[in-house]
């Protein structure tokens, strides 16, 4: 098997590894990335620097950054327990909208922009949860029965109906 090619840029920034990456919903110039100190860096893929300094969104590693194109909106979720959502523009460092999932394992969420639900393991690992980004507290809940044999959620996804 061959060696995969070089890489023809590297972005320097990040004081710790990087773990998610997503393009600016409204700017194609614009790479998000974020790491496992908890920041988030916004930089111009033309001139390939970072706009500004790292921006802490999380109080531990960052799992997954989402866009929302049509809300303007960026999501993250940490190792904290948190899923927010941030203002495009993330000029303000507070979230829009701060949710406490109690979710502490390795996997990452999911999101249906369009009603604003975001899917993830429950605080017991075997149960999912569905929150709303407007509800403080989960509006759907599902575990299995007793006597399943579950183990760890470790992925989740919404299917999205094709038109």
């Amino acid at each position: 098997m061959a060696a995969p090619p070089p890489p023809t840029t590297v972005l320097r920034g990040h004081g710790s590894e990087v773990t998610t990456l997503g393009f600016h919903p409204a700017r194609g110039d614009r790479l998000l990335s974020c790491d496992a100190g908890g920041k988030l860096l916004v930089w111009d893929v033309g001139v390939r620097r970072p706009l500004g300094p790292a921006v802490p969104v999380h109080e531990s590693r960052v799992l997954q950054l989402r866009v929302d194109a049509q809300g303007g909106l960026v999501y993250t979720q940490g190792r904290d327990g948190v899923v927010c959502a941030w203002d495009a523009g993330l000029d303000r460092a507070t979230p829009e909208r701060r949710l406490r999932t109690g979710c502490y394992n390795f996997c990452r969420f999911d999101l249906h922009a369009e009603s604003r639900l975001v899917a993830l393991p429950g605080e017991d690992v075997s149960e999912l949860a569905l929150w709303s980004m407007d509800a403080d507290k989960p509006v759907l809940r599902y575990a299995c029965g007793p006597g399943d044999r579950a183990g760890m959620c470790t992925a989740v996804c919404f299917l999205q109906e094709h038109r």
